[in-house]
């Protein structure tokens, strides 16, 4: 059995996601930054693992003035300057990523106002909350939980959610989702919310939901099985919903008449891979039923439909081609 500190994720590596934590936290350029920490995380699934442990502990950190957490903050914030804030701050982290945190944290917390839920690359998990709210993360997700006696918010960091609430159960207490784009509101409802880098996307099946933008506070009502879109600069678009957007819940990606270009998009959210394809093929139609968990799979399946070929490298690289 592992001791209490004992950790599988060398330091090396741990060290490398706490200096990512710290570029991101100063970065002009957060999309881009984004981009470049999912590349590192794509490495292996080791630094997939220390980046989650990052982003949990980074949650931690985020009420500076909550008691369990007061020394920490104080300490780093009473530090002259930012070259020993940085090295601390950087210390702080990879010993999170590591399993050493209880150094530094104390007590164990009895009671946590905040709660993160993630899965990993290739991975979707369902959890039923205290108040009956059933939520589902598909691959690469981080949701953190604040809740109140009177309202749970899910901050979504990153990737996409189902959820399905069930207003009788808990009436006293509000949910809403929040985004860096905009906030939903739900009304005894099932729906899907994506994180893009640039949008959100909210997909509705039952109820109703109410969708804000932060920036222009202009907000839309959902009716069933209705969508939308709303980017980063307030761009709206409507469409009807789409069953296939609740696949993954079952490890599948279905899919009808998509660019092959888009293709690879989704697949690829759900693989610690590298999937490539020659420019003169990227608008070929693809359409089927797919299984999340299995690429080579996929690869076979795609190839014989769009009388394609493909290579693989090292286990992780894919290129498709057309056939000779």
């Amino acid at each position: 059995m592992r001791s209490l500190h004992e950790s599988t994720i060398p330091l090396t590596i741990a060290e490398e996601a706490a200096d990512w934590w710290l570029e991101l936290q100063n970065s002009d350029n957060q999309t881009l930054t984004q981009q470049r920490i999912s590349s590192w995380r794509q490495q292996s699934s080791v630094h997939d693992e220390a980046w989650q442990k990052i982003a949990a502990f980074d949650m931690m950190l985020n009420d500076i003035n909550a008691p369990q957490r007061r020394p920490i903050s104080q300490h780093v914030l009473s530090q002259p300057s930012p070259g020993p804030r940085r090295q601390l701050l950087k210390s702080l982290f990879g010993l999170a990523v590591i399993g050493s945190t209880p150094w530094f944290i104390g007590s164990p917390v009895t009671h946590q106002q905040y709660k993160t839920l993630a899965t990993k690359v290739g991975e979707h998990r369902s959890w039923t909350l205290a108040n009956g709210v059933e939520v589902h993360l598909n691959t690469d997700t981080i949701v953190e939980i604040d809740e109140t006696d009177t309202l749970m918010t899910l901050l979504l960091k990153q990737g996409e959610i189902a959820i399905i609430t069930h207003a009788e159960q808990h009436p006293q207490q509000l949910l809403k989702v929040t985004t860096a784009i905009g906030d939903i509101t739900p009304i005894g409802t099932h729906f899907v919310v994506r994180q893009h880098p640039e949008q959100i996307q909210v997909t509705l099946f039952e109820g109703q939901v109410n969708v804000s933008d932060k920036h222009s506070l202009r907000s839309w009502t959902l009716q069933e099985n209705q969508a939308m879109t709303l980017t980063a600069s307030g761009e709206v678009s409507m469409f009807k919903a789409n069953t296939q957007t609740l696949a993954w819940q079952t490890g599948m990606l279905i899919v009808s008449d998509m660019p092959l270009n888009s293709f690879v998009s989704e697949l690829s959210r759900y693989h610690h891979a590298f999937i490539r394809y020659e420019p003169q093929i990227a608008n070929l139609r693809v359409s089927g039923s797919y299984p999340t968990d299995d690429l080579a799979a996929v690869m076979n399946a795609v190839s014989r439909a769009l009388n394609l070929e493909y290579t693989k490298r090292f286990g992780v690289w894919f290129h498709l081609s057309e056939k000779k």
